[in-house]
């Protein structure tokens, strides 16, 4: 489902909103930028997958932060920074992670070309994504969808729906798509959406369960012990240096406190939205005969469950 809007949130964001466009830039970027090449030098995984790999990592989302959120007792600014670094990252972390796969899937395209089809995917997904959460806000603010199961439905069948034209009209433009329709409906005004919200909380922890289970049995458990301690060290390079480092740049110059900036930067779990958004690429890879995409599903399963362990306990 697309996330739910937070009007509220945005207000309370304009104080710190340098700070959310840095940290929007950073987070995703400067992992990236560390991630691949260590992952390269480490694995030996080639560098189109490498890039993939630090575009993956850089996926944070709501689902993994905002219940970290709700146990801890955080200032309200460090929370609605946080709240949305989770909301806003998955964008650009998305976009990154289609522009890697397809550099990954057409080595042997020119440069030019994959610019163009890179192009014609992000103005797809953008554009029906964005057409797609203006008309859903104007549907569920409409007189006949006040019942709440008229408006779940519309609701689920709308995302399903732009993802479904997204992709059809251009491979892998649909995830972009939702995520833009969400980010669209996120900033505009929708009345009674608290039971949607609702709604959407419980289906999302249905899901992720399911999906958990399902992901962990598509995982090759030989290639997982093989490469657990080269992961291992990825993850501390990512957590300790490159997460530390964009949190530097985000804040030079805000208005948090040093333990804020120290918590901001201790805080940087990956979860169900990066294991899904990696198991569909590495079935995309697998279906175009690439050797080492069990190895990337490794590395990234890795990091991921590393940093469940460890934030849980942090």
């Amino acid at each position: 489902l697309p996330p739910s809007p937070a009007t509220p949130l945005s207000r309370s964001l304009r104080p710190d909103g340098l700070l959310v466009r840095r940290i929007v830039i950073f987070a995703p970027l400067l992992p990236m930028g560390i991630g691949a090449p260590t992952a390269h030098m480490i694995t030996g995984l080639d560098w189109p997958l490498a890039l993939l790999f630090g575009a993956l990592v850089s996926v944070g989302g709501p689902t993994v932060i905002l219940p970290i959120i709700r146990q801890m007792r955080l200032g309200r600014n460090i929370s609605h920074v946080l709240t949305a670094e989770a909301m806003l990252i998955d964008v650009v972390g998305a976009i990154l992670a289609i522009v890697f796969l397809q550099v990954a899937l057409t080595p042997d395209m020119s440069g030019l070309l994959i610019a163009q089809d890179i192009l014609i995917k992000i103005l797809v997904g953008f554009f029906i994504g964005l057409a797609g959460g203006r008309l859903l806000a104007m549907l569920l603010s409409s007189n006949w969808s006040k019942d709440v199961e008229i408006r779940t439905i519309l609701t689920l069948s709308s995302a399903w729906g732009v993802f479904l034209l997204s992709d059809s009209i251009s491979s892998q433009a649909g995830l972009l798509a939702v995520l833009m329709m969400g980010a669209t409906l996120q900033r505009m005004e929708v009345h009674d959406i608290q039971r949607l919200k609702h709604f959407k909380g419980s289906l999302s922890m249905l899901l992720i369960s399911v999906l958990f289970v399902l992901l962990a049995a598509n995982m090759d458990l030989a290639v997982l012990m093989e490469y657990l301690y080269p992961g291992l060290l990825i993850f501390v390079i990512l957590a300790c240096y490159a997460r530390p480092l964009a949190v530097l740049f985000s804040t030079a110059g805000s208005h948090l406190t040093l333990n804020e900036s120290l918590y901001l930067a201790g805080m940087a779990p990956r979860g169900v939205v990066a294991a899904a958004i990696t198991s569909l690429f590495v079935l995309i890879l697998q279906e175009n005969g690439n050797v080492q995409s069990d190895l990337l599903m490794a590395l990234v399963y890795i990091v991921i469950i590393i940093s469940i362990l460890a934030y849980s306990l942090f």
